[in-house]
């Protein structure tokens, strides 16, 4: 017969193994979410965030929200929660796709742009370290050049033109070509010589006077456009931004 302490021994033993038996059958019936993420810079601290969802485990997951945050080593900058993510079934995955802006107030640097699903960590799952996912990104101070142009009629075939070349950004703009373009509904019909465009210091402006010489009469719906940094030389925020027009009046 078995002594009393083998048999406790014995009885521990069997109790320790239907716990971990236990434990792991429950972990087998729990969700476990993970993230996969992909980053376009579209401005100096704007970021188009592509973000897919995965349940690997054996249960659905309830409703959650994914965060976002920006760290630079172990140190947390700034956290936000974006997406709410509707119940996830065992084995599937969702797309999400959003925006994240990292704040003016964080000095442009190296940093990490991560997300976090169950951001709450509400949700019971066999594990959180597939949870979160970090990618490097780099923010900048750039120029953001915006010109405006004001033009009169100067005569049958002059124009007089006032031009100002703004920096809207965060860093001083370069030297830089400015070009004059004449257009009529169908395109354009004359260019004038281009404009050596100073360097502008950030939020400031420069303004130039020109008198433009027509080749031709104006014809109908005419517009002169101004468009900055013609050559393409300069890093901006937003290049969009680099043209503008306006009509004529005869």
């Amino acid at each position: 017969m078995m002594p009393a302490k083998g048999r406790l021994a014995q009885f521990f033993s069997l109790a320790a193994l239907l716990f971990v038996a236990g434990m792991a059958m429950a972990g087998a019936m729990l969700p476990d979410l993970a993230l996969e993420m992909k980053l376009r810079q579209i401005a100096p601290q704007r970021f188009i965030v592509n973000i897919v969802e995965h349940n690997r485990g054996r249960a659905t997951a309830p409703a959650h929200r994914i965060g976002f945050f920006v760290r630079k080593g172990t140190r947390v900058l700034y956290h936000k929660r974006l997406i709410r993510s509707k119940p996830l079934p065992a084995g599937a995955r969702r797309k999400h796709l959003t925006r994240f802006t990292i704040p003016a107030n964080i000095a442009p640097g190296r940093y990490l742009l991560c997300a976090r699903t169950d951001d709450e960590q509400r949700l019971r799952e066999v594990t959180r370290s597939n949870n979160s996912v970090c990618r490097p990104v780099v923010t900048l101070r750039l120029p953001d050049l915006n010109p405006r142009i004001n033009v009169k009629r100067a005569g049958k075939h002059r124009l007089r033109v006032r031009i100002t070349d703004r920096n809207l950004g965060k860093a001083p703009a370069p030297a830089h070509d400015i070009q004059l373009t004449l257009h009529s509904r169908t395109g354009v019909i004359q260019k004038f010589k281009l404009i050596r465009g100073r360097s502008i210091a950030p939020r400031s402006g420069r303004h130039y006077r020109r008198m433009l010489r027509l080749k031709h009469a104006l014809p109908p719906g005419a517009r002169l456009c101004v468009f900055t940094d013609a050559r393409r030389k300069i890093r901006e925020s937003n290049e969009r931004n680099n043209k503008t027009c306006v009509a004529i009046k005869r």
